[in-house]
């Protein structure tokens, strides 16, 4: 509208749920670009929402939309504390031959920047293809902190 326009409104719908029914609700009328501009949003403020995180990543690939999902989530895998959740949606947008040995160097990287971060350790061994670093990984893991302080990892990493 320009400055000088005016517009009335004449229905206000209240919607009293969870995000993913209004996810669902927009994709629904074919209103693709809003449910994932609402699922971003909605996860900027409740980053712990783990079905709306995985509604929004299974979209996406649905959708073609994996550049776009790729790109937000990849701007927060540096937030601290390490988010295992939002990692293992994001591997799990990676996990095609192709895009593996790109997501390995990611990993190698943020684990130099913290060596001993006992999340960012599981998150790697987590993606290494070779089971005796996978191991390692874990190992190391479990020395670096506590398992129960990394969410759905098996106690005794």
């Amino acid at each position: 509208m320009k400055s000088s326009e005016s517009r009335t409104l004449v229905d206000l719908q209240f919607f009293d749920g969870e995000g993913t029914g209004l996810f669902g609700f927009l994709l629904d009328r074919k209103e693709s670009d809003r449910a994932m501009e609402l699922a971003e949003t909605w996860l900027l403020t409740r980053p712990s929402d783990e079905a709306m995180l995985q509604i929004y990543t299974a979209t996406a690939k649905r959708l073609k939309l994996v550049s776009r999902a790729d790109a937000y989530l990849r701007d927060r895998l540096a937030a601290r504390p390490v988010r295992i959740e939002w990692h293992r949606a994001y591997q799990g947008m990676h996990d095609s031959s192709t895009d593996h040995s790109a997501l390995v160097a990611k990993y190698d990287s943020l684990l130099a920047a913290t060596p001993t971060d006992s999340a960012l350790l599981y998150l790697r061994g987590r993606i290494d293809p070779d089971q005796t670093m996978t191991r390692d990984f874990f190992q190391t893991c479990g020395a670096s902190g506590p398992a129960e302080s990394i969410p759905g990892v098996w106690p005794g990493v």
